[in-house]
């Protein structure tokens, strides 16, 4: 007779217990949670080989992939090997084009490559392409040896701040807005250069002022940029001229070429060349024009030739800091 009510006085501590349960959240017992998958990211099955220059396929071109020899096809096509993932080394080799060294990234189900030309009826060359993007203008010895520096990716507007004196100078107001319109050209408009009071948000600042008492300012110095880099990326600059006619005169867009990345040109009649001569160009001459829309095909912290699977670029300390350009 004591055993009946016990197993009911038991049975009722349950139902109470489940009944707590049930109102703090509990309720239904939680099954075992099966474990998260990691979807890899999906790779194209084909890559679009083609020039730079002109955007047309390269047929012919040789390509190793994940370790496996191909050739593009008429079209510029060539299969991305079964099996291969994001970041696997992708080799790329053609006449007339610099080698080019990349990663196999996600995308689409034909991606697109573009090779760097060795030469373009333009003038550009390798020596020109290494020389005014790859090369330190402090000694002019290490030929090739910088990596690739670029307004930031996502970046669509240049704000150039002048100083009192600059906006207070019709000649030198007019002749940073023509620099700004002959910048913002020669890229078609995917970067533009504006020259403002106040600078535009998420745009790169440029802050412009004419100090012939700087420190920087010596006796051989028509001007000097420096652009601030942070992974061979440009987060802003400042341009000082140190001679008075320098606001007035090429010299202006000759230095804000420096905030776009360019180094300085090999050849005295381009305006980038280093030295204020008279038979250098007042504009950007064409293989000029043409190397700068090639950057904005490339990672800030490309390396010569054409490497942007290199991270050393990206880490490097001439990718990151304070650089500054002197010109004479």
């Amino acid at each position: 007779m004591l055993f009946v009510p016990r197993r009911r006085t038991t049975f009722l501590f349950l139902l109470h217990s489940s009944a707590l349960l049930a109102g703090c959240g509990g309720g239904k017992s939680a099954g075992p949670t099966a474990p998260t998958v990691a979807t890899a990211p999906a790779v194209p099955t084909a890559l679009s080989v083609v020039s730079a220059e002109t955007g047309v396929g390269i047929s012919g071109a040789a390509s190793v992939i994940a370790g496996q020899s191909g050739r593009t096809d008429a079209q510029g096509q060539v299969a991305v090997p079964g099996g291969a993932g994001a970041g696997v080394f992708v080799d790329l080799i053609a006449p007339g084009f610099l080698d080019r060294q990349t990663n196999l990234r996600a995308g689409g189900s034909s991606a697109r490559l573009s090779l760097w030309p060795r030469t373009s009826g333009t003038g550009l060359d390798e020596n020109f392409t290494a020389v005014l993007v790859y090369t330190s203008t402090a000694d002019g010895s290490t030929i090739g040896a910088l990596p690739l520096r670029r307004h930031r990716a996502g970046i669509t507007m240049v704000s150039i701040v002048l100083a009192d004196s600059l906006l207070a100078d019709p000649a030198a107001m007019a002749n940073h807005q023509f620099a700004a319109d002959v910048l913002t050209a020669a890229v078609a408009g995917k970067v533009a250069y504006r020259v403002t009071p106040q600078a535009a948000a998420g745009s790169t600042i440029v802050n412009v002022s004419y100090e012939p008492g700087n420190a920087g300012c010596d006796d051989r110095t028509r001007a000097f940029t420096t652009i601030r880099l942070s992974g061979g990326e440009i987060t802003s600059g400042t341009i000082v001229y140190c001679v008075p006619d320098a606001p007035r005169s090429p010299t202006v867009i000759h230095e804000l070429g420096h905030t776009f990345g360019l180094l300085h040109s090999p050849n005295r009649t381009d305006l980038m060349y280093s030295t204020f001569v008279s038979d250098r160009s007042d504009v950007l001459t064409p293989r000029e024009t043409l190397a700068m829309r090639l950057m904005l095909e490339r990672s800030g912290g490309t390396r010569f030739p054409d490497n942007d699977r290199d991270t050393s670029g990206v880490t490097s300390s001439e990718a990151n800091g304070v650089q500054t350009i002197r010109c004479r």
